[in-house]
């Protein structure tokens, strides 16, 4: 779960996988902060959940909408906008 991922998507999924010996990360939940982010460090991110195989993506509010409908245009139907209340079902 991420509340807004000032240290970096990429660092907080790598930080994640140190420190619990895995390498398949489930779902990401919470802001990106990609809202900010420039096309390389897009592309890292975009990258880094292909790696990690990430299956369920929960993204709000620093994420943008832009680059919200841009990580759904790329990874498709795991990707999904979560809004207050929203439910994610595994």
């Amino acid at each position: 779960m991420l509340g807004c991922a000032h240290a970096g998507l990429v660092n907080i999924l790598r930080l994640v996988r140190e420190r619990t010996g895995e390498e398949r990360i489930f779902a990401i939940l919470g802001g990106t902060h990609l809202g900010f982010a420039g096309e390389a460090e897009f592309e890292e991110a975009v990258a880094a959940l292909q790696k990690c195989g990430v299956e369920k993506i929960g993204l709000s509010h620093c994420t943008g909408l832009a680059q919200a409908a841009r990580l759904h245009a790329r990874l498709g139907p795991r990707v999904t906008f979560a809004a207050v209340g929203s439910v994610l079902e595994i």
